[in-house]
């Protein structure tokens, strides 16, 4: 069986951290869209057409997969976690829509790099197209998906997040495009130097790219 084949249950994880009944939720249709109504109002523009994250994440609920969210304040302090996005020009993907493949490829690259598992992953921001697609990942990969963001709002640049003003390094950023080319990006605390790395990858890549990041 390889990494792909393989099948996580966000239950069987949760249960194992002795995560509560009150503590987690799981995520139907109403919900996801008022989660990206309420980014979307939060965002005020930015962050591309959450309709293209919320028809995917729907996708994944009609394909009887489950979306977990979890507390913060419920989870380890010893999981490892991550996030996959779009970085670049938003309009593109209208063009090239989201594709289960690119995030599943990320997330095998990460824990490759990293010679770890992906236990639990989130949205990156909390506007526009990033933030249902955090849930719809989730879903897809079987993993929960945490109550958080990086800003509370649409953010234009990774060393922007509140993670990295607290010290934490965006890096490894996996990048991958839609011939599943990819490449990691590791630069320690140098939030910004990834960031314009990354930025100008993804205009090679033709507009935009799945990154995989935090």
């Amino acid at each position: 069986m390889t990494k792909k084949d393989m099948k996580n249950d966000p239950y069987e994880i949760i249960d194992e951290w002795g995560v509560s009944e009150s503590d987690y939720q799981t995520i139907d249709k109403e919900a996801i869209e008022r989660i990206t109504l309420g980014a979307n109002i939060l965002a005020t523009g930015g962050g591309g057409d959450p309709e293209i994250g919320l028809k995917w994440a729907k996708n994944v609920l009609e394909e009887d997969k489950d979306i977990v969210m979890v507390q913060p304040e419920a989870i380890p302090d010893d999981i490892q976690l991550a996030c996959a996005a779009t970085l670049g020009a938003p309009v593109v993907l209208t063009e090239k829509p989201p594709a289960k493949e690119n995030t599943e490829l990320i997330f095998e690259k990460m824990e490759d790099y990293l010679e770890r598992p992906i236990d639990a992953t989130f949205p990156i921001e909390c506007g526009g197209v990033n933030s249902p697609i955090g849930y719809a990942v989730g879903g897809e990969r079987g993993l929960p998906v945490i109550d958080v963001d990086g800003m509370n709002r649409a953010f234009p640049e990774l060393q922007m997040t509140t993670f990295a003003t607290q010290g934490v390094s965006a890096t490894p950023v996996v990048t991958i495009d839609d011939h599943h080319h990819s490449c990691i990006v590791d630069m320690g605390q140098k939030n910004k130097v990834a960031e314009d790395i990354v930025r100008n990858i993804a205009m090679k890549y033709g507009g935009i790219s799945w990154i995989g990041c935090y």
